[in-house]
């Protein structure tokens, strides 16, 4: 390692405490002269006066943080959550917005799973729910907003692998986006992962079309089995799980199997796309077996009931 050059040059006629003086030849080739400086600097001056400047400047960006997350607060004051005002501010940061509305759950089957939620859970403990499948996030602070009305420490757990869909790149940067634009950061926990293992985006379908989930596969990378690594501490514990990922009817199974066991007696499970589109999910619902109880369907989404393990 260089570092700068010290001289110590003698100076005629001065005072004694002036005799010396430093003098740093910084040499302009070296990459990091300033870094060197800093250093030799802060090796002459006395530890408390260091002490001292890092402290006032650990207070300073302490007062910035405080000033930014007052604002931040102030902001999320003026912007109460709705449904609509959350594709609203979607579509201001450029997402266009039917490709919003398409890949993402209506507002009325989305009132209906809320209300579902806050009957069966009203009054109770802090509820815990898991929501596979996010894109834009629509869904998810849709019902991070209701389980909060339910006990303000409820939290939703957002899988989702965070691969391009519907021309955004990054789906998972509009998600944390639009929660903490409302205020929902404290009670979501967005996970970037596949449900199983690593599986075609866009359900193999071209929706942009400048994007081709085929070619594009080798280049998409996530975490996988993120069900499988959430039973290992939270099995048997989940109030509520909202499926809305793979649409295959197999992978749809192996997941169901992960949530039957996820789930607590009495735990709620929501299929989206329960539809004609869809005749796999649907098959699935329909199949659910002797685990759950059949709620409702309203030919889009399916509930159902967890029944008491035996």
């Amino acid at each position: 390692m260089v570092y700068p050059s010290c001289e110590i040059i003698h100076l005629r006629g001065s005072s004694l405490s002036e005799k010396f003086r430093f003098r740093f030849l910084i040499k302009k080739a070296a990459t990091n002269s300033g870094n060197y400086m800093k250093q030799i600097i802060k090796s002459l001056l006395p530890h408390g006066f260091v002490s001292s400047i890092q402290r006032r400047n650990r207070e300073s960006l302490r007062g910035k943080w405080n000033e930014l997350d007052s604002q931040r607060v102030a902001d999320q004051l003026l912007a109460p959550y709705s449904y609509e005002k959350s594709i609203e501010f979607l579509c201001s940061r450029g997402t266009p917005e039917d490709q919003v509305r398409q890949g993402s759950m209506p507002e009325a089957s989305l009132r209906l799973v809320a209300n579902i939620i806050t009957s069966e859970f009203q009054g109770t403990e802090p509820v815990t729910g898991i929501h596979i499948g996010n894109f834009l996030g629509v869904s998810l602070a849709y019902l991070v907003h209701a389980a909060r009305a339910i006990n303000p420490k409820s939290l939703l757990i957002g899988i989702d692998p965070n691969i391009p869909h519907r021309g955004v790149a990054s789906p998972q940067h509009e998600v944390m986006a639009l929660l903490d634009h409302f205020a929902l950061t404290s009670n979501a926990l967005c996970v970037a992962a596949y449900s199983l293992e690593k599986s075609i985006s866009n359900d193999g379908k071209d929706y942009s079309g400048v994007y081709n989930p085929d070619t594009e596969f080798s280049r998409e990378h996530s975490c996988e089995h993120g069900l499988e690594q959430l039973g290992r501490f939270l099995n048997g514990s989940i109030d509520f799980i909202l499926l809305d990922g793979n649409h295959d009817g197999q992978y749809l199974q192996r997941e169901l199997d992960h949530c039957t066991a996820l789930l607590r007696p009495g735990g709620i499970l929501i299929l989206d796309d329960v539809s004609q589109a869809w005749m796999g999910i649907v098959e699935q619902f329909d199949q659910l077996g002797h685990h759950f109880e059949k709620l409702t369907a309203d030919g889009r989404i399916g509930v159902a009931k967890r029944i008491p393990f035996k």
